[in-house]
């Protein structure tokens, strides 16, 4: 009994400190000059207007009545969110110092165990350290990439013509097989692979944590010190001590597999084996066991989901737009012989096709919020003030849907990036975000998506499915809710488009048996 009423006392602390904090920084705020943006609660401010399944739309909808640039106010903390290319620029890129800090997430970090990630870390040296090793070895064009992703998309093709219903399925494989191949050298043969399941299982947790107001320990830092058993406060600490067994198990089993391959001269070509091998990587020296770890395990957990989340999109797109998918064909096969599949090399001779990536991602951009940045120092906006620490929010989604920059933009138009190529580049710039914080691993994203694509729809048709009648079937085109986006499962044919296609997979199959 004791014991439970010194644990109250404890808890009733907390909750008193909480409401004085409240009151305090409400009472604070700098309301005269501060980014317009929507009203909120007292005290509370926006944070009810945060728990929407679909927060990127909402903000767009705000930023047309606020401007592209708006506040809200959430616990008596400022959090800005950019709607504009422009704007983005400006902040992100012409004043990343100040601009390129993470807020505090307890949940994901100190709680669920990623304080070793480079995504969400600090800016600092540590976090450059980390940065710099991932940037040397998985930017784009690297060989060591396109000859694993080449020989992943045979088994993908392969799989693709036994069992076409199951597509998804396919692509997960294909996108996790090959960044834990490149990464630690171990061959995926199936979803049910326990490194596989490992990673995938982890990133859905990782989406649920990060999307705004999820976890209110990422809003008010100071409620990770609620015990554990108090209920219902103490719930988030459960599940991430839930979680956090699956992030440990990430970082910690495939490198020590790969670190005893290594001693025992059994290893396969890796990211991992390369650094742990002191003859061929002179660095070593400078290379620690846990900083090769932890960037491996940032290329594992960041690799496998969001490029998946693009080929599903295109597949897709694909089964919505035939003339878009004719053109691809075309121009492939202007190309490309049907004796032969397309590679890495082909890649400048077809622009359409390259287009079609980028009209993909544009229209369901796979981080539609991008991970939030901090500001470091106090700055002014336009003549108006935002405080330092305030959270930092690009909607890549409305900034990718700007009426301004993107003509007709929820429309599916590839052709739009052939009539203006610099289109091209402000798609990427906000698909994969600004400043010292845009995705390291840019490159080797689309080297993996294309590969993929381009294979995908030189060997195979693909349309709407269709009932025992023969009559196609319709189906909602749906964005999943997350902080990444999925579209919801839908039903498509994939047939081979040519005798030879199917012969050639048919090889393929056996080569790879």
């Amino acid at each position: 009994m004791a014991l439970h009423i010194e644990g109250n006392e404890v808890v009733l602390s907390i909750l008193g400190s909480f409401i004085l904090y409240l009151a305090f920084t409400f009472l604070s705020q700098r309301a005269t000059s501060s980014l317009p943006g929507p009203s909120g609660w007292p005290i509370i401010g926006n944070l009810l207007d945060l728990n929407v399944e679909y927060l990127y739309a909402t903000c767009d909808k705000w930023k047309k009545q606020y401007g592209d640039v708006f506040q809200l106010s959430v616990l008596g903390g400022t959090m800005v969110v950019i709607g504009s290319a422009d704007a983005a620029n400006e902040l992100l890129e012409r004043r990343g110092t100040k601009y390129s800090g993470r807020p505090d997430m307890p949940m994901i970090t100190e709680l669920m165990g990623w304080e070793w990630s480079f995504t969400f870390m600090p800016y600092g040296n540590r976090w450059r350290e980390q940065r710099r090793l991932f940037v040397n070895n998985y930017h784009g064009g690297m060989i060591e990439h396109k000859v694993p992703a080449f020989e992943e998309v045979q088994k993908l093709l392969v799989s693709l013509l036994d069992s076409p219903e199951s597509f998804s399925h396919h692509l997960k494989t294909y996108t996790a097989g090959l960044i834990i191949k490149r990464t630690y050298g171990y061959n995926v043969t199936s979803m049910n692979d326990p490194l596989l399941r490992l990673v995938d299982e982890t990133n859905k947790t990782t989406s649920i944590a990060v999307t705004p107001g999820a976890f209110w320990v990422n809003l008010f830092p100071k409620m990770k010190y609620i015990p554990e058993w108090v209920l219902p406060g103490g719930g988030f600490k459960r599940q991430a001590r839930e979680w956090r067994k699956l992030t440990d198990a990430m970082v910690e089993v495939p490198f020590q597999m790969v670190k005893e391959q290594v001693m025992k001269g059994t290893s396969s070509p890796s990211f991992v084996s390369k650094c742990l091998d002191l003859d061929s990587d002179p660095r070593r020296t400078s290379l620690t066991d846990k900083l090769i770890k932890e960037t491996a395990a940032v290329a594992y957990a960041a690799g496998a989901d969001t490029t998946f989340s693009v080929l599903a999109s295109f597949v897709l797109a694909m089964t919505l737009y035939p003339e878009a998918q004719k053109r691809m064909q075309a121009e492939i096969d202007s190309v490309c012989s049907v004796e032969r599949f397309p590679v890495f090399e082909d890649r400048p001779q077809l622009p359409y096709t390259d287009s079609v990536l980028v009209e993909v991602m544009r229209l369901t951009p796979p981080l539609p919020l991008a991970v939030p940045h901090r500001l470091d120092e106090a700055d002014t906006f336009r003549g108006k003030y935002i405080p330092k620490g305030s959270v930092i929010l690009a909607n890549v989604w409305a900034i990718l849907r700007d009426e301004e920059v993107f003509e007709d933009p929820s429309t599916f138009k590839p052709e739009r990036y052939i009539d203006n190529p610099a289109l091209r580049d402000k798609a990427l710039n906000a698909i994969f975000g600004y400043g010292r914080r845009s995705c390291a691993g840019k490159g080797l994203a689309l080297d993996t998506a294309w590969i993929a694509m381009v294979s995908i729809i030189s060997a195979f048709d693909i349309s709407k499915a269709v009932d025992k009648n023969g009559n196609e079937i319709d189906f909602e085109v749906k964005v999943l809710p997350g902080s990444a986006s999925h579209v919801r499962p839908f039903p498509c044919k994939i047939t081979p488009r040519f005798s030879s296609s199917m012969r050639m997979i048919k090889e393929l199959a056996q080569e790879l048996s």
